[in-house]
């Protein structure tokens, strides 16, 4: 049961707590206590002198203090308003909100060994990749997560914004614009930057608490801060301590993804709903696509190879001589292979078990469809989190020009996720296979002796050579007695900042300061199977420590008559291997992740050449140097064997069960090296404001005319210098409108795992091999499961980009509080490093498939003699794919496919697909731009109150990628989450203590490439509006799923108390209801192991209700 396996472990907050009530008591018990119903955020009325605060270098984007809000940089600003308005209780929902975000992949759900699991949200601005947007707290930089994981297949190393101290937020800055000149050359795709509270004077309390509507995933935390004057009004400390706890939300508590066949729990429409469907020439066909079991096609049952290995250590598959013990008719109660050995267990029709050849079909009409295993039964769609967060900050003024400031950021969180039993089968795991001398063994010494002679206990054996088993490659078994693997992450986070700022010399400022920051991640998987001691367990002829994978025992049962074949093997009852046994398989599978970043930095800001034409010359000038350091590292056995474990290629040694030094003994989980990376940078930076036209010199239609010029230049200790402009413009005509601009470069040079040659085998990798699949039908080709080796690359070049920004902004002449703006922006980046994925190596290798065979029909060449070169060194396909050669099933399927489809959409055959390459390039280029909009609305101020009315969206109007020069672009857009339109509206109304808000974010459609069709089929359907159709950087002609688009609605009422002039329990006090996801919409069908695309705007909790106390003191 899962709730065996899945309890709370331990709790991990209690020093955390301790540490708090240290620094702050001494602190309060030493200053004066607050005038009672009192809460600021100045500083306190009985300080002798007000504190002058200084506030330098605040505007994200520029380290020029402005003298106005107008800049020459698209920044959305979301303040308090704003996060109360969308309903959130996280920092990472609030950044789903986003409209400029792109699809995120580095998230809570993640499960797989190689993934970053546990509590981990990323940004992903412009869709370029989360390693493109900048996350700071404060205007400084934050160390990334010290787990890495592939992001479109590429080792990506992003900032946990699950860090970011909710509770302390004063407001969060995004610059919609590449930033490199300012904060670094690895900010192309823009930069978040969440600003915390200061100067606050007082105590508040908050407690929220959610309730699902369908149950899982309830939701309670509570804020604490507090901050206080003291030191004559000089200084200021201000604490805020947030807990955050999440249950479990398991993905079978939601009907739309309780199961990985979509089918029986979604309307699919035809023809992915699995029915046939007679297409426009009259071809009978099915699509069993959205039955996503076919990533594993592995079961309880299991399917299986009876053969031997012969002197080269090939395994070989055969019957037993003479068909002894079996039955060549499949399907029945009696044993059966076909004839190169494979057979499958399976419940027949009328609730026996027994035995086939083939696969069982996932046709939804099959008795057999339930064989399959589904991996939904163990998964959560969220982690059970319990998150500590705490933030300090810390302001004494030493004199009139002279500030000291410090920052301490905790952030401590035990995240327990998990996922299904191991399985194993004979590719992911070497060969594995039960030895002939194990007793549970069908084919095995139990039931097969040279001259037929009966066991010691008598029962019978018939004659024959005994036989071993293999785990059939690609399928294998789940183990009913193995347990659940259950995931257990602890992540800690410390960043601490001490620095001065101060004035001088007639207005000039200046900032320095220290920091230090560093993550830690504890990654523990529990019931993990060792597969040294599975293989011992499989090939032992003891019986006390053989270990059974068939879940059942078999016997012999006699054939009256049958000199030939006396006895007929059949499965005889249920077995269950001892708890005792199977615990002395599992260990616990480690890895640890470590992050650290230290810097200095120095700013100064002022003014010069008073006399210019439009009034001083603003200057920022300052300095960097930046520690940073990564070590990902997995103990032995977990990451690689011991060095001087013996090599076992096939796996057919028995006495020999590891496979050297290159490979790790977990089962499921691929071998890691273990890296630790290291550099600093030295940076230094300039900016320059240059007022041209000012209300001091205004001219005719010239309002006011500023010229910005910005420059970063950067030493990597490991790939050099580099230096890097930006250049603005800010353009007034008149009050109303506003023009600006900016054009901008950026630099990032890969990190070390994307660097290190060692070819890595990479296990749980699954794919739709579309050229064929489409043409066999066969679960095997939809769902592919070939050899995948990931490479680095020594020969990477650093990726470089180039950014342009073009906006209006236009307040209306006839009511100022309506502003709308339109802003465009183009990134063109140039090396851009990818490993083109698994599913995108199988998409080019069809496209190429496609034009070679258009290419030779169109030169005359019959399709029955296009040679493609399957299995051969001339292949004509992508060269990163092998396929094996044609066999005459091949032929047949192309044939019977080809027979009365157009010329145009006829194929050659192709062999399956044997193995791939997902190494890293630098691919020519990327470009994407698109347009944002934004508006606001405040409308006066009536009898019924005042509302306010803000909106932004994003539209995509091109997201390319080229492999290299010369090759067709590869159009993104509307593609497998790259939505081309997304965007959010929400109103907040205001009426004496009475506060309602709204909020809407919609996410447009996009084509799903893993569910695709052909034109037939599209004719036969009537050309439903939910394929889209489309042509392809091939030039072929595409039918795939369109994603539906979907809106989601949040609503809330707030009550605030009055507050009463001695205080009171009830004084300060607000109480908020609210609903989050009103309508209880269900996240679009997709062809996804959930059912949804997770990180494409989804809402997997369904309806939310929502409580929030809060008061103030």
């Amino acid at each position: 049961m899962k709730s065996n396996y899945f309890a709370f472990v331990r709790p991990r907050y209690r020093s955390s707590v301790l540490l708090f009530a240290a620094i702050a008591s001494p602190i309060i018990s030493q200053t004066a206590p607050k005038p009672s119903g009192t809460a600021t955020n100045t500083s306190s009325a009985s300080s002798p002198t007000p504190v002058q605060v200084m506030e330098a270098f605040t505007v994200t984007g520029s380290n020029i203090k402005r003298i106005d809000q107008e800049t020459t940089l698209p920044v959305t600003v979301m303040n308090s308003d704003d996060l109360d308005l969308r309903g959130v209780s996280t920092a990472a929902e609030l950044f789903d909100t986003l409209s400029i975000g792109g699809p995120i992949t580095l998230d809570e759900g993640n499960t797989l060994g190689a993934d970053a699991r546990g509590d981990n949200n990323s940004i992903n601005l412009r869709g370029i990749g989360s390693g493109n947007t900048l996350v700071l707290l404060n205007g400084r930089r934050m160390a990334p997560h010290p787990i890495s994981q592939a992001e479109s297949g590429v080792p990506s190393l992003s900032v946990n914004v699950n860090q970011l101290p909710a509770a302390a937020m004063a407001r969060v800055e995004v610059l919609r614009d590449g930033a490199s000149a300012i904060y670094g050359t690895d900010a192309a795709g823009g930069v978040v930057n969440s600003i915390t509270r200061r100067n606050y004077d007082g105590l508040s309390l908050r407690t929220r608490g959610s309730l699902t509507q369908h149950g899982g995933g309830n939701e309670w935390n509570v804020e604490v801060t507090d901050g206080i004057n003291f030191n004559s009004g000089r200084s200021n400390l201000l604490l805020t301590l947030d807990y955050f706890h999440r249950d479990f939300l398991w993905l079978d508590q939601r009907k739309f993804s309780r199961n990985q066949d979509i089918r029986t729990v979604r309307d699919v429409p035809a023809p992915w709903n699995g029915l046939p469907i007679t297409d426009s020439a009259g071809v009978v066909v099915r699509d069993n696509d959205f039955d996503n079991r076919l990533s594993t096609d592995s079961s309880y049952y299991g399917g299986f190879i009876r053969g031997s290995y012969d002197t080269t250590g090939a395994f070989v598959g055969s019957r037993p001589t003479g068909n002894r013990g079996i039955s060549t008719t499949s399907g029945s109660t009696a044993a059966t292979t076909a004839t190169n050995g494979t057979f499958y267990v399976i419940p027949l029709a009328d609730g026996n078990l027994g035995f086939r050849q083939t696969l069982p079909s996932h046709n939804i009409d099959d008795y057999t469809v339930n064989w399959f295993q589904n991996p939904n039964d163990f998964k959560p769609s969220l982690p059970k989190s319990d998150r500590l967060n705490l933030m300090g900050n810390v302001r004494h003024k030493l004199d009139e020009n002279l500030e000291l400031f410090g920052e301490f950021m905790a952030y401590n969180a035990h995240s327990i996720t998990g996922r299904g039993p191991n399985s194993f089968d004979a590719t992911t795991d070497h060969g594995i296979y039960v030895s002939a001398a194990n007793p549970f063994n069908p084919f095995g010494a139990r039931f097969y002796e040279a001259n037929g002679l009966p066991n010691s206990d008598g029962t019978p054996r018939l004659a024959g050579t005994p036989a071993d088993v293999q785990l059939l490659p690609g399928v294998g078994v789940i183990p009913r007695d193995f347990k659940p693997t259950r995931i257990v992450v602890d992540s800690e986070a410390y960043r601490a900042v001490g620095g001065l700022r101060g004035r001088f010399s007639r207005g000039w400022e200046w900032e320095t300061a220290v920091l230090f920051s560093r993550n830690t991640t504890h990654d523990e998987e529990f019931n993990a199977v060792r597969e040294s001691r599975l293989r011992a367990a499989l090939t032992t002829a003891d019986p006390a420590k053989a270990f059974n994978p068939f879940g059942y025992t078999f016997k012999l049962v006699p054939q009256a008559g049958n000199v030939a074949n006396p006895f007929l093997l059949q499965v005889d009852k249920p077995y269950s291997n001892s708890v005792a046994l199977t615990e002395t398989l599992y260990d616990v599978f480690v890895r640890e992740g470590r992050t650290q970043l230290a810097s200095w930095d120095l700013k100064v800001n002022g003014s010069a050449f008073d006399r210019f034409w439009g009034g001083p010359i603003g200057v920022a000038i300052g300095a960097e140097m930046r520690w940073e350091d990564y070590k990902d590292f997995r103990p032995t056995y977990a990451g690689f064997n011991p060095a001087n474990a013996p090599f076992n290629g096939n796996g057919s040694d028995p006495t020999n069960l590891f496979f050297g030094p290159t490979e790790n003994d977990f089962l499921g989980v691929s071998p890691n090296v273990n890296l630790y990376a290291a550099r600093t940078i030295a940076s230094a930076f300039g900016e320059l404001l240059f007022p041209i036209v000012s209300r001091a010199n205004r001219k005719p239609l010239i309002r006011s005319l500023e010229v910005t010029v910005a420059g970063r230049a950067e030493r990597f200790s490991d790939f050099g210098t580099t230096a890097k402009p930006k250049f603005g413009l800010n353009f007034r005509p008149n009050d109303l409108i506003l023009f600006r601009g900016t054009l901008a470069a950026s630099f990032r040079a890969p990190n070390l795992v994307q660097t290190n040659p060692t070819p890595l085998q990479r296990s749980g990798n699954t794919y739709n091999d579309i050229y064929r699949s489409e043409v066999t039908g066969l679960n095997r080709d939809s769902s592919a499961g070939p050899v995948v080796f990931r490479q680095g690359n020594v020969s990477l070049r650093p990726e470089s980009s180039r950014s342009i920004s073009l906006g209006l902004a236009v307040s209306a002449p006839f009511y100022r509080d309506f502003t709308v703006t339109v802003d465009y922006w183009r990134i063109k980046q140039k090396d851009v490093i990818d490993d083109v994925t698994g599913t995108a190596q199988l998409l080019r290798d069809e496209e190429l498939l496609d034009g070679a065979v258009q290419k030779a029909l169109a030169a005359g060449t019959p399709l029955g003699q296009i040679n493609l070169g399957s299995g051969t060194s001339s292949y004509v396909g992508n060269p990163k794919i092998t396929r094996n050669a044609v066999t005459a099933v091949d032929l047949a399927d192309f044939a019977a496919f080809n027979a009365g489809r157009s010329a145009v959409q006829q194929r050659a055959p192709v062999g399956a697909v044997k193995s791939l390459v997902t190494d890293y390039v630098n691919l020519a280029g990327r470009e994407v731009q698109g347009l944002d909009f934004g508006f606001e609305l405040r409308l006066p101020k009536t009898r019924f109150g005042q509302a306010t009315l803000r909106g932004d969206a994003a539209y995509l109007l091109q997201s390319d990628t080229e492999d290299e020069p010369g090759a067709p672009k590869v159009n993104n857009i509307n593609r497998d989450g790259r939505t081309r339109f997304r965007g959010s509206v929400g109103t907040t109304w205001r009426k004496d203590r009475w506060t309602a808000g709204w909020f809407t974010t919609y996410y447009g459609a996009y084509v799903d490439t893993g569910a695709s069709t052909t034109k037939e089929i599209y004719d036969a359907l009537g050309r439903p509006d939910y394929i889209s159709v489309y042509v392809d950087s091939g030039n072929v002609r595409r039918y795939r799923y369109l994603v539906s688009p979907f809106a989601s609605h949040n609503a809330y009422l707030n009550y605030a108390l009055p507050r009463q002039r001695r205080g009171g329990l009830l004084s300060g006090v607000s109480v908020r209801f609210g609903v989050n996801n009103v309508t209880d919409i269900e996240p679009p069908l997709a062809d996804e192991a959930f059912g949804y695309r997770r990180g494409a705007g989804t809402a997997a909790k369904g309806r939310t209700f929502y409580s929030q106390i809060s008061k103030s003191f």
